[in-house]
């Protein structure tokens, strides 16, 4: 039978990220470069950037031109209360 642990420390999963979200979803806009902020295509890190904006409960604005990446986070309107 299969024993019952009171904790446990599990090993970090996957390769650590390579950007800081929490400084590039702070609100203010961001401009990153291809070359000088990221090697990938830019429409990768658009991509992540929506993803870590999700994960961190936010929203946020994005801009692909050519090898450019614009970025804004912005906080989510709280969920308004409703009467039942």
């Amino acid at each position: 039978m299969a024993r019952i642990l009171d904790s446990y420390t599990f090993a970090s999963k996957g390769r650590q990220g390579r950007y800081d979200w929490p400084s590039l979803l702070d609100g203010r806009i961001h401009e990153l470069t291809k070359g000088d902020d990221f090697d990938c295509k830019p429409e990768s890190v658009r991509n992540g950037a929506r993803q870590a904006a999700t994960a961190h409960g936010k929203g946020i604005r994005t801009a692909v031109t050519g090898d450019t990446v614009v970025i804004q986070a912005f906080e989510l309107p709280a969920e308004p209360v409703t009467a039942e």
